[in-house]
């Protein structure tokens, strides 16, 4: 079969890579993507091409890290407030584990040990340095000088008590768990000590998600929830919490690094794309994420306003259920992609902001196949296969088409995607809403198609975290409901490579996906923020990791 011919000739790629280039290659750190601003009009650029860093053996803090033995220089008073809309509010109770953690490291209230920063470096965080001492062993050195918004002391025990609680969760998060990490112990005064069940050449690449953030120890509470206030070391403190509508954070006068430029911030849980470009038009906000490509020429031609393009390790996809229904059968999910025209999607229903989808990683990143080609758009080929399926007009195939409204384009997408299904004689009932009630219902097997927005570097600054969890056998966020054994041994034997073996495997398993329509992949994504024009330094993470810094300030 063709998939089990990509993961041969993936390997033989493999042993050629080792033999050529041995164990002393030197990795070379690409930038992330550029971001362009525009204020009445947009300039598209083509991206950069990027790549998660390979961590090296030992890091350490360059010049450029905050000395944290010397009297810092007496900063400028913090100034001024903004508002800032969030698409997902806090649903999980503010869990370490969940993806509620993401606003922990989004607005400044907790860090992680390694930061991946705006340029897509990985950078030393609240450990200065790192180092792998063998196949199994990482040791961290462990910032000094620093203290948790509750007046304790940032240590090396506290470091380890945090990630071991994260470690013992129930549900673990998607790219760090105890099938990863076996120990993590602490080493004299200031070295945290972590432990691998297999060789795992991206343990730091782990480390840098809101769920690595590490919080005050009085944070982890008995009942084994979190009590969000007493937050973490970062350059904010989170003052107040009204439920389901806003949180507001103060600028920390106690921060480890530069000083924070704002005194405080709002945030608003917003999950409609059109109410939070009106919020910014209307100046009652002053940063949003999430445009609505309809509000685009609107925002564009306001010269109060700066339009930020990004393109993204994103990919805009619609999966398909694996384990019940119709598309268990690979025939109907061949159809299913067959009728989709991702052209038009790309050009017209998103007006040109997103790239066609070839897979899961678009053509510029150095782990893209470039012998995967797209499903083109045939809707004939799409009937006959129904037909093959054996449905047709007197046994139609009726499937549910979900998605949410957090990611307003996903709404445009889902409306043009059951026109072209109609097309070939597949009916759907399409449900958009919220993205909390759909979520139990897909990984819990109970749906047909699903259409996401997802980033393969969020949880792990590596491809590896994103192929794991979505589709290992026992991925935690498996939507999908793809296992395949031979599929999980690639993925086990790539943590122990270096970065091109790697890459190889990772470029061998995409292929593999889309050979079996596991999923349907649709576009590439570009991020599209706004801010008021007297907002000065702020830019779109590529990650998703940062979104209020100590750099954002506002002026006037």
């Amino acid at each position: 079969m063709k998939y089990r011919i990509r993961l041969l000739a993936a390997l033989a790629a493999i042993a050629l890579i080792a033999a050529a280039c041995g164990d002393t290659a030197d990795e070379v750190e690409d930038a992330a993507p550029a971001t362009t601003a525009t204020t009445a009009a947009t300039t598209d650029t083509a991206p950069a091409t990027t790549a998660a860093p390979e961590a090296p053996a030992t890091t350490q803090a360059d010049d450029s890290a905050p000395d944290t033995t010397a009297a810092p220089a007496e900063p400028a008073e913090p100034a001024g407030t903004l508002v800032v809309t969030e698409t997902f509010g806090p649903n999980a109770g503010w869990g370490i584990e969940t993806d509620d953690a993401l606003l922990f490291t989004n607005y400044g209230i907790a860090e992680p040990l390694v930061v991946v920063d705006f340029d897509g470096n990985l950078v030393p965080g609240l450990a200065t340095s790192w180092e792998r001492r063998s196949e199994l062993e990482w040791a961290f050195e462990i910032r000094s000088g620093v203290t948790f918004h509750d007046g304790s002391d940032l240590t090396a025990t506290a470091v380890a008590d945090a990630l071991n609680y994260l470690l013992d969760s129930p549900t673990p998060p998607r790219g760090l768990s105890r099938s990863i990490v076996a120990t993590v112990a602490v080493e004299g005064d200031s070295t945290v000590v972590m432990t691998t069940n297999g060789p795992d050449a991206v343990l730091p690449q782990r480390l840098v998600s809101g769920n690595s953030a590490i919080l005050s120890p009085s944070a982890y509470l008995p009942d084994r929830t979190i009590d969000p206030f007493a937050g973490g070391t970062g350059p904010f403190l989170l003052v107040d919490i009204v439920p389901d509508q806003l949180i507001r954070l103060e600028a920390n006068p106690n921060y480890w690094g530069e000083a924070p430029k704002l005194a405080g911030f709002e945030v608003f849980f917003v999950p409609d794309g059109q109410v939070r470009s009106g919020m910014l038009r209307s100046g009652e906000a002053q940063i949003i994420a999430q445009v609505p490509i309809t509000d685009l020429p609107l925002l564009e031609g306001d010269p109060n306003l700066v339009v930020l393009k990004t393109p993204l390790p994103r990919t805009t996809s619609v999966y398909l259920n694996n384990i019940a229904g119709p598309t268990t059968n690979q025939t109907v999910r061949e159809a299913v992609n067959y009728a989709i025209d991702r052209e038009l999607i790309a050009a017209a229903v998103l007006e040109g902001s997103d790239d066609p989808a070839i897979g899961p990683f678009p053509f510029w990143e150095e782990w893209a196949d470039p012998t995967i080609r797209a499903f083109p758009y045939e809707p004939d080929t799409a009937r006959a296969l129904l037909a093959e399926a054996g449905y047709g007009d007197d046994n139609p195939l009726r499937l549910r088409l979900w998605t949410y409204i957090e990611r307003p384009q996903l709404s445009d997408i889902a409306v043009a995607m059951q026109a072209m299904l109609r097309d070939v004689g597949i009916s759907t009932e399409l449900t958009i809403t919220e993205y909390g009630p759909l979520e139990g219902s897909v990984l819990a097997g109970d749906f047909d198609l699903f259409i996401l927005s997802r980033s393969h570097l969020l949880d792990v600054y590596d491809p590896i975290g994103f192929l794991e969890a979505d589709y290992g056998c026992e991925g935690g966020y498996n939507l999908s409901h793809f296992c395949d054994a031979e599929f999980d041994a690639a993925l086990t034997a790539a943590r122990g490579m270096d970065t091109a073996e790697r890459y190889a495997v990772y470029g061998a398993l995409s292929g593999v996906l889309q050979d079996r329509a596991i999923t349907g992949f649709l576009t590439h994504q570009i991020a599209i923020d706004a801010h008021s024009s007297n907002v000065v330094g702020y830019r779109t993470h590529p990650m998703g990791h940062y979104v209020i810094t100590t750099d954002v300030a506002v002026t006037g």
